[in-house]
């Protein structure tokens, strides 16, 4: 198209990239610090005009084991085309410049139009469904929850030897070595991916619980705090272990939201790996409940009813998956 270039993001575009993010979402939108734009992306394509920039799609490239290989994947983060532009096809340009890779892609929680838009890029790219999502209930009677029904409450706590909350992070991939043969297709947790993750998020507090076996780090469960309107949230964003630490980080993390004055749980996840485990410690899946039309976002709350989908084209059934909300951007800051 005359007068458009679709390019990678330079620093010194800064500027012209806030101005483009103020119109694009608002001015507190998180896409506007550059502390946050160093941390999430290996890189944002644009396009832009001579004037101005008006869209933009990021990603990062992270290694997922698909089976018995590890490959590069190029996660994608963040498409979006200023709406007087659209119809001129920018969108595809911008997606068609970022997915001009070997890796397979994955995006999650897009939108009907980003369905639409990348199968026409890549041929092998498949809707593969929206993650399951699992909900505890510590407090029905708190306002926000009085109007749902609720299935189960956990009403108590148990006990939990050798289970302890990581203050700084862990070292963990000693035994990721062991525990990845349990997950057909997942990101590989090393030191490296769940120090960017977690712990060098500048905007996100994340908190852990972790089991240790003969001293070292058998377990992890990462999760986070929401607020909105006086309601408490614990919302659990990772997991992964050996199988005998299942049962104690779910129970430990029950604990540790307790105390934390959450007065619900929830956890978005892919494949049945931990169903009985998460079953046993008090959750329950929300399919067929109240609970379908429960906000899945919060700090601010939205009713607006919304569901994290994963689309990829990694060769793998979502089955044989392990995907949860740390595999895409639904968990990021954006503050209102």
């Amino acid at each position: 198209m005359k007068g458009l270039t679709v390019k990678l993001f330079e620093t010194n575009e800064l500027p012209e990239f806030q101005t483009y993010v103020g119109e694009a979402y608002h001015e507190k939108y998180i896409l506007k610090d550059p502390r946050y734009i160093e941390w999430q992306f290996d890189g944002i394509c644009i396009a832009r005009t001579e004037e101005k920039i008006v869209g933009h799609l990021g990603f990062k490239d992270v290694s997922y084991k698909i089976y018995g290989e590890t490959k590069k994947v190029r996660v994608l983060m963040n498409l979006f085309t200023l709406p007087s532009w659209r119809i001129f096809g920018v969108g595809a340009l911008i997606a068609k410049k970022v997915m001009e890779t070997e890796y397979p892609v994955f995006v999650s929680g897009y939108t009907d139009a980003t369905a639409k838009l990348i199968p026409r890029i890549r041929d092998a790219f498949r809707d593969a469904g929206n993650l399951t999502r699992y909900m505890a209930v510590f407090d029905p009677d708190v306002p926000v929850l009085r109007e749902y029904t609720v299935p189960h409450v956990v009403s108590g706590e148990k006990n939990v030897s050798d289970v302890i909350e990581a203050q700084n992070g862990f070292t963990f991939y000693d035994a990721w070595k062991k525990v990845r043969e349990r997950f057909p297709v997942t990101v590989e947790r090393t030191d490296d991916y769940l120090s960017w993750r977690f712990f060098e998020n500048p905007f996100l507090k994340y908190r852990a619980v972790i089991t240790k076996e003969a001293g070292n780090v058998a377990g992890y469960l990462i999760f986070r705090i929401e607020e909105a309107e006086g309601f408490h949230i614990a919302r659990i964003v990772d997991m992964a272990g050996l199988e005998n630490s299942d049962a104690a980080l779910l129970h430990a993390f029950i604990g540790a939201a307790k105390r934390g004055g959450a007065h619900a749980a929830d956890f978005f996840c892919s494949g049945f790996l931990y169903r009985k485990a998460i079953f046993d410690a008090g959750f329950f899946g929300i399919a067929g409940t109240a609970f379908e039309d429960f906000p899945s976002r919060f700090s601010p709350l939205s009713r607006k009813k919304t569901f994290i989908n994963v689309g990829h084209d990694l060769g793998a059934a979502l089955q044989d998956s392990y995907f949860t909300k740390a595999d895409g951007d639904q968990d990021r800051a954006n503050p209102h």
